[in-house]
């Protein structure tokens, strides 16, 4: 407890710390009998003078705006006057009237104008969120991580297809996909054999670069024939946005699929 001060007491005015005085080596030297106490190197509370400890506070804060509003080391007037200008400082201390950026006038809109907006085109295979072009054979959008995931739990890809919808599946795999594949090494070459399988129907890329994501959802965007195979979070939660695309995953070592309508293929678990 220091001296001078009662349990539960407050300070004397000579025990208060002082905010102003003369910065020396790093210190302010204060311009009284109280202790010093070190204040920031761009306070405005420089010149000696009485100590006002209840407005040093907002003497901090006209300086941070002014320095936040000062403009570049300008020599001349008119440079000063035009580095203010850019910079818009409209509330800036230091600043007079004149130099000061005027604010842009914004345009009344006309309500009786009429407003144009582009809207995209619905497609008209889709009656509310259900897809009339899936139906059997149905065509599955392969993805890297499906193939892989397929090997580990032992599950033949078309053969799991045609279990899971009862009907003629015909896997594509796109040239990303395979690319993709085929980055991966030495370690995933029995992926790479299943996708070179016959069965399997290729579909040429037109874009640049080797990712999938991309791809799949772009063409699934364009064309509503297909169904998306895929265990990837992120590309699972980007096709949910689109309506009437299916997404086949890999469930309890079978393969389920959502967003079908229940008339369609095995029972959903």
């Amino acid at each position: 407890q220091r001296r001078g001060t009662k349990k539960g007491g407050h300070r004397s005015r000579l025990q208060q710390p002082c905010r102003s005085g003369k910065k020396t080596n790093g210190r302010f030297q204060p311009c009284c009998g109280r202790p010093p106490i070190p204040l920031p190197s761009h306070s405005l509370c420089s010149a000696p003078g009485a100590c006002q400890p209840a407005t040093w506070g907002r003497k901090l804060r006209i300086h941070r705006r002014v320095r936040a509003c000062r403009a570049p080391e300008v020599t001349t007037r008119a440079e000063k006057k035009l580095a203010f200008a850019r910079r818009g400082c409209l509330n800036c201390v230091e600043c007079k009237e004149e130099d000061r950026a005027k604010p842009k006038d914004k345009k009344k809109e006309d309500p009786s104008a009429i407003k144009e907006r582009e809207v995209p085109k619905y497609p008209s295979c889709l009656f509310f969120q259900y897809n009339t072009q899936l139906g059997p054979p149905y065509y599955i959008l392969v993805d890297t991580n499906f193939i892989n995931f397929s090997i580990k739990a032992k599950l033949d890809l078309v053969q799991s297809m045609m279990d899971c919808l009862y009907a003629k599946c015909i896997p594509c795999i796109t040239d990303c996909v395979m690319a993709e594949i085929e980055k991966l090494g030495q370690k995933y070459r029995v992926a790479l054999r299943i996708a070179k399988d016959p069965r399997f129907e290729r579909l040429p890329c037109t874009h640049k670069g080797t990712y999938a994501d991309d791809c799949l959802v772009q063409r699934v965007t364009q064309h509503k024939c297909y169904i998306v195979a895929t265990v990837d979070r992120d590309l699972k939660r980007r096709i949910r946005k689109i309506p009437g695309v299916p997404i086949m995953y890999i469930s309890n070592h079978r393969y389920n699929i959502e967003r079908m309508p229940d008339d369609y293929g095995a029972p959903r678990f």
